[in-house]
């Protein structure tokens, strides 16, 4: 798999609160993407991390990443692949 544009890199968030308060970040193990004009289809295994692993505010904000890791079968096709995932942080 060759990606276009350059590098891929990890989708940005910024969570915001008050120091010293907890939370919890939900998002599924995996997402189908599918290639636009076409039924094939790819997956991807999904990573959140944030600037502060233990799930307390450090502050008033801290920066959170979700990454994901390319599923291809081998000769897919080259093409656009495309689709959503939801990401929730709970403040509990």
């Amino acid at each position: 798999v060759t990606p276009t544009g350059g590098a891929g890199s990890p989708a940005q968030f910024i969570l915001r609160g008050l120091a010293g308060q907890t939370y919890t970040i939900g998002l599924p193990t995996s997402s189908t993407l599918t290639r636009s004009g076409s039924g094939q289809v790819a997956t991807v295994t999904l990573t959140a991390f944030t600037s502060n692993a233990d799930g307390v505010m450090s502050g008033a904000q801290e920066d959170m990443w979700v990454g994901a890791t390319l599923n291809v079968a081998g000769g897919a096709p080259a093409g656009f692949y495309s689709g959503t995932f939801q990401v929730t942080v709970r403040n509990p």
